[in-house]
């Protein structure tokens, strides 16, 4: 599943509207509506973690140098 940068900043408004006393959030993930409660607190936070993983990995991508000289 591929999130965007949008999917993370959703999460993080449902987990900050949950923890300020809102009962019940919605958050749109990967173009589907899921509703969340305070007791899926837990859930939204792995969520949230799975996104941050994925986006920083696509973030960076490794290159390799190579060095070479005639051994003057």
């Amino acid at each position: 599943m591929a999130y965007t940068q949008a999917d993370f900043d959703n999460v993080k408004q449902a987990i900050l509207d949950l923890a300020t006393g809102q009962r019940v959030t919605e958050v749109m993930v990967d173009g589907q509506r899921v509703r969340y409660s305070e007791t899926n607190m837990n859930q939204l936070k792995q969520l949230k973690a799975e996104i941050e993983a994925q986006l920083t990995q696509s973030r960076y991508r490794f290159v390799t140098l190579t060095q070479t000289s005639k051994g003057l």
